[in-house]
């Protein structure tokens, strides 16, 4: 489990999560008590990698890239890089 990684990629984080949330905040005289309690849930772009460890038992680095249209070749590059550098078998 040491010698597998996960990378994954996504455009971005949830721009209308973000968005209702400072709306909502501003609405409420700046109190951040209004702001949704799952909203990190959305925002979080590495939630996928935890989750995909902890089902699969998974140990070795990971990686969560967010770089606009770019993101799932980067990824591809970052987990062919893992495993050139010999820090992981799978990827």
């Amino acid at each position: 489990p040491y010698r597998i990684g996960i990378v994954t990629g996504t455009s971005s984080p949830s721009i209308n999560c973000i968005s209702d949330n400072m709306h909502r905040v501003e609405q409420n005289n700046r109190e951040y008590k209004y702001i949704e309690r799952m909203s990190m849930l959305k925002i979080l772009t590495n939630l996928i990698n935890y989750n995909i460890g902890k089902k699969f038992s998974i140990k070795g680095p990971t990686s969560a890239l967010s770089m606009s249209c770019a993101s799932g070749l980067n990824s591809i590059g970052e987990g062919m890089n893992l495993i050139k550098n010999n820090e992981c078998d799978i990827v």
